[in-house]
């Protein structure tokens, strides 16, 4: 009988937490479906080797020869996703990230709830350590001046500017009607629509802290990190911004 020593349930231990890992990072994603997918045609290669189908075990054979490269190519939003938090950290983002004046937040605050009140949707990207110049590209240049009048009539409906996402980096706001990837969590209430399905898109691919308006209720969402918090009051919201901005 072989005892497992001392690095044997470290090294248990750490794969476990890996596992873990990943099982809540594809947890509501279409990866799990795929992964599903890859379980069935692992358990028929081995129904076939088993009862000797040649011609069903030769192609699943030959599959598994290519299984890395086929395994890349189906979750490469995944892993794109995951190396970016892998850069997700507090070392980071004090190292790179341009600081912004609380006078700033503010105003960002300010915004917010009175946009809430007069149910002016709204979609608030602000930038931390990675960059979002690739996503302020398909929107158009402002570079201005963060402020509560500005923000509300960037948003206010019928306005040229107000579909799409505005994007602040630092004191600026670098650009709006910007265009965001959609997220593909399956757990996502039905009630969101494509604003907050942006919102959270965008919070999984980078580190962004993300404020989203309902237009139809008012509510203040917030996404970071991959994950949505809705329907929060103005307190709540001051100290989530304290803690990821």
């Amino acid at each position: 009988m072989i005892v497992p020593n001392f690095n044997d349930i470290i090294d248990i231990l750490l794969i476990a937490y890996v596992l873990y890992k990943v099982f809540i990072f594809i947890r509501g994603t279409y990866a799990v479906q795929v992964l599903f997918g890859l379980g069935i045609i692992l358990i028929f290669s081995l129904i076939a080797e088993k009862f000797r189908l040649r011609t069903i075990a030769w192609l699943l054979t030959n599959f598994a020869s290519i299984w890395v490269l086929t395994f890349i190519i189906l979750f490469q939003t995944e892993i794109r996703k995951a190396l970016a938090r892998i850069g997700n950290n507090r070392i980071w983002q004090r190292l790179f990230k341009q600081e912004m004046t609380e006078d700033i937040k503010n105003e960002i605050l300010k915004a917010v709830v009175r946009m809430s009140k007069l149910k002016i949707g709204a979609l608030i990207v602000i930038e931390n350590s990675i960059s979002l110049k690739d996503y302020a590209k398909t929107g158009v240049e402002l570079n201005a001046n963060v402020t509560i009048e500005l923000l509300t009539t960037l948003f206010f409906k019928n306005t040229a500017l107000h579909d799409g996402a505005v994007i602040i980096s630092g004191n600026k706001i670098v650009a709006a009607s910007c265009i965001l990837p959609l997220s593909d969590n399956q757990s996502l209430k039905k009630t969101f629509g494509t604003r907050h399905r942006a919102g959270l898109g965008i919070s999984e691919e980078t580190d962004a802290f993300v404020i989203i308006v309902s237009e139809e209720t008012g509510n203040i969402s917030v996404a970071v990190k991959g994950k949505l918090v809705s329907d929060i009051e103005e307190d709540f919201l001051k100290e989530l911004m304290v803690t990821h901005m």
